[in-house]
């Protein structure tokens, strides 16, 4: 794991517009659908977005990710790893 923060700015096929991966970054679980596409910089700016959000009896996590991010694959496919 990376300690200092880094960023790349790649187009994004799924979002229609450039898109930045920084690293490292958090993305919430949502248990009823998965990883939510939104990256936050900091688990406690996740965790605020996600109790904003959160439905009566819906579940979450929050998980942090360096380069290997499932969800950033997806939407930055071909961003550069910092």
């Amino acid at each position: 794991m990376r300690d200092r923060e880094e960023t790349t700015v790649s187009a994004s096929p799924i979002l229609g517009y450039p898109a930045v991966r920084t690293l490292p970054h958090y993305h919430i679980n949502w248990f009823s659908v998965g990883f939510d596409w939104e990256q936050f910089k900091s688990q406690q700016d996740a965790l605020k977005a996600a109790w904003l959000l959160v439905r009566p009896h819906e579940a979450f996590t929050v998980e942090r990710f360096d380069d290997n991010c499932p969800v950033c694959t997806k939407i930055i496919p071909d961003a550069p790893k910092p």
